[in-house]
């Protein structure tokens, strides 16, 4: 009889949870809040804990019904269409999870049973995705320039002194013939403050 750790049992879940929860959030609903997808993955590993010792929670009815908690923990469904296109949406990462688990395990040599895969590989590939979404989303938050905001520029030229109010350039990438950065600034503005 092969060992089964419990903790081991909720980090495996906990981390195929989370990715097939955020994936399904940020397809069907777009807006992925990464504290709610956590806490409906961490709300999965648990679930998955009790699956062990208890097995009316491995029945279809009882895995349906979390999975529709999860869904709607993760992502917050606004309408009746979006947590059927959510649901929709989640079955279908969850299928592609349990074969890429059962590829896996038999890859690994672990063993498959009703209620738990012990296989490493599997593991360490769900770890190695939930790293990936998180410093993702965690780059994708990072304070970007916005359109709006605005400030002074004072270009030197000699002698010449010109103010100008700016723009900030959000990533439209202006360059000259050889690469550099541009600044586009309006001539008569410009021409009015120089002595030419």
């Amino acid at each position: 009889m092969n060992t089964v750790y419990i903790e081991l049992i909720l980090l495996d879940n906990f981390f195929m949870d989370f990715v097939i929860l955020y994936y399904t959030v940020r397809i069907s609903v777009k807006n992925a809040r990464l504290l709610r997808v956590l806490l409906a993955a961490a709300l999965g590993g648990v679930y998955s804990v009790f699956a062990v010792f208890c097995d009316i929670l491995i029945s279809p009815v009882f895995k349906v019904a979390a999975s529709f908690i999860l869904i709607t923990a993760a992502g917050g469904v606004k309408s009746l269409r979006s947590f059927f296109v959510s649901s929709a949406v989640f079955y279908g990462f969850s299928a592609g999870a349990a074969g890429l688990a059962v590829m896996l395990s038999y890859m690994d040599s672990g063993k498959l049973s009703g209620k738990f895969i012990n296989a490493p590989a599997l593991r360490y590939v769900f770890f190695g995705l939930f790293l990936f979404v998180v410093i993702t989303e965690i780059f994708l938050r990072r304070k970007q320039l916005c359109n709006e905001e605005r400030c002074e520029l004072i270009l030197v030229f000699g002698k010449n002194r010109v103010k100008l109010s700016a723009a900030v350039d959000t990533g439209n990438s202006l360059c000259d013939s050889s690469g550099d950065g541009v600044i586009i600034a309006d001539m008569s503005e410009v021409l009015s403050q120089m002595d030419v």
